[in-house]
């Protein structure tokens, strides 16, 4: 499940999740990539996923 869909779901349910903790181990991770090279298919997911994840805090506040 991708991290938004699992936050959503957090909050449907009456959950608080704290998307900032998400956001930054998203951020990351995609450091250690960058960082250390590897996993090419990775990048896209998880620039993809903190977009998915920035608009969806946004429309919050």
């Amino acid at each position: 499940m991708a991290p938004l869909d699992w936050l959503r779901r957090c909050k449907e349910q009456g959950l608080e999740p704290a998307s900032e903790v998400i956001a930054e181990r998203l951020q990351s991770l995609a450091r250690a990539i960058e960082e250390r090279g590897g996993q090419r298919k990775a990048r896209p997911y998880l620039a993809a996923q903190l977009r998915r994840l920035n608009k969806w805090r946004g429309a919050l506040f």
